[in-house]
């Protein structure tokens, strides 16, 4: 059996991946995937505090 991948829980460093991969590679595929994972990151975190807020 495949294990899943751990997903990344800081989506700063999300962020910091994003800038890296255009400033070393200008990788603007990646950088726009690893941009996507940091709003994900915020988006889901923006979730647990307003379950936790009720």
């Amino acid at each position: 059996m495949t294990e899943r991948p751990v997903p990344l829980a800081d989506s700063a460093e999300c962020r910091r991946f994003a800038e890296e991969a255009l400033r070393e590679a200008q990788n603007p595929a990646e950088a726009c995937a690893w941009a996507l994972l940091a709003i994900a990151g915020d988006l889901a975190a923006i979730r647990r505090a307003g379950k936790h807020g009720k």
